[in-house]
């Protein structure tokens, strides 16, 4: 459990990249705390009841969390590119699938 939550700690201090309403800016304003706080929260809250109540529904659901947060990341690969970080974000979202992968939920 604790490798996830440092993973969530960490994923969260990444990238610094402002919510619009379909393109994406990543030069002015970009806050990557802004347009994945409905994510970031709803892990906080999986990564709460899972570590207070290590069951498989928990698990699950903590699981469901993680992914949701990893596939909104994927939407800022430009961002990324444009920033000159392409190479450490890509390899941020492998190790983020394979430790969601290797997480049993039992």
């Amino acid at each position: 459990m604790k490798p996830y939550l440092i993973f969530l700690t960490i994923s969260l201090l990444m990238l610094g990249c402002s919510k619009s309403d379909n393109k994406i800016d990543c030069n002015s304003g970009f806050s990557l705390a802004v347009v994945t706080s409905d994510e970031v929260t709803a892990l906080s809250v999986a990564a709460s009841n899972y570590s207070q109540d290590p069951t498989p529904g928990n698990c699950e659901k903590y699981k469901t969390a993680l992914n949701a947060y990893v596939d909104v990341l994927e939407k800022f690969e430009d961002c990324a590119r444009t920033q000159g970080s392409i190479e450490e974000w890509k390899q941020y979202i492998n190790d983020s699938r394979q430790n969601i992968n290797q997480l049993q939920c039992q």
